[in-house]
């Protein structure tokens, strides 16, 4: 039976699309779409990953629908979620790194 997950999630503005916790995305009851293959910074790799469907709801803000995102163990960073630019090219993301803080809206809020 699907559930809600909660827990952290890091956005990362260098990937292409949102990467879920293998374990949190089967509790969340993400349907799986096959497999794809994996491009990280090291270059692409043979490997495949599964490709999910799924929602993300960001606590306060908004609720996305994630047609393609790619499933990994995320658990030794204790993250549920890598938030990709397939979310946040639906928002606008103010980053201060002098002063320690950002802020996520809604495009065109």
């Amino acid at each position: 039976m699907p559930e809600t997950v909660s827990g952290r999630a890091l956005i990362d503005t260098g990937a292409d699309v949102t990467a879920f916790d293998l374990q949190a995305a089967a509790r969340a009851g993400l349907e799986r779409r096959g497999a794809g293959k994996v491009a990280t910074v090291l270059g692409r790799h043979d490997g495949r990953v599964p490709l999910l469907l799924g929602e993300v709801t960001i606590t306060g803000f908004s609720t996305f629908s994630v047609p393609r995102g790619r499933g990994f163990d995320l658990s030794p960073l204790g993250l549920i979620a890598l938030i990709g630019r397939d979310i946040l090219s639906r928002a606008v993301l103010v980053y201060n790194g002098k002063d320690g803080w950002a802020t996520l809206s809604r495009d065109g809020d």
